[in-house]
């Protein structure tokens, strides 16, 4: 889907992005997987990739994240960074 953030999240100007992703939920044993992809799409760079793994019989959640954007971006803005630098 297309998202709009305005500029009390995204810091200047309204942020378009795009999203995709996906979920899988095992019943037996219990496990769940997911991932979540997301893209700005207004001319600026920016992106965001996360895929969790979670399978509590075994003990197991795995978590990975990556995401930049330059300097001035939504991250840096969310989390109220100084000089709101590149994440």
């Amino acid at each position: 889907p297309e998202i709009a953030l305005g500029q009390a999240l995204a810091g200047s100007g309204i942020a378009e992005l795009a999203a995709k992703g996906s979920f899988k939920a095992d019943a037996a044993p219990l496990a769940l997987a997911t991932s979540l992809n997301i893209t700005r799409r207004d001319g600026k760079q920016g992106k965001l990739d996360a895929s969790i793994h979670f399978a509590p019989a075994d003990n197991k959640l795995d978590l990975d994240l990556k995401a930049s954007e330059p300097a001035g971006g939504i991250i840096a803005n969310l989390l109220k960074l100084p000089d709101a630098p590149p994440v």
